[in-house]
């Protein structure tokens, strides 16, 4: 179903929805990001750190960009129906 056939209500609700859902992501990866960094001050001294941990770390923006593109795209089509 494309953005084309939904109602402006429906845009807007939509955006609303994938808003949230978006900075609970980006919050998330952010506190899983400070929580490794500090792990890595205090873990690597003792030579208990492994460079390969932070592989999941890399993971987080690409789970969080589709969920962008997606809002971005329905700012967009809110943008065209303003504009007549």
């Amino acid at each position: 179903m494309g953005l084309e056939s939904q109602t402006t209500e429906q845009l807007l609700q939509n955006k609303k929805k994938v808003k949230i859902v978006l900075m609970t992501l980006v919050g998330i990866w952010a506190f899983l990001l400070v929580s490794y960094l500090i792990f890595v001050l205090f873990y690597a001294k003792e030579g208990s750190f492994r460079p390969i941990t932070a592989i999941p770390f890399f993971i987080g923006p690409i789970t969080v960009l589709p969920i962008y593109l997606s809002y971005q795209r329905i700012q967009q089509e809110l943008k065209k129906r303003e504009k007549p």
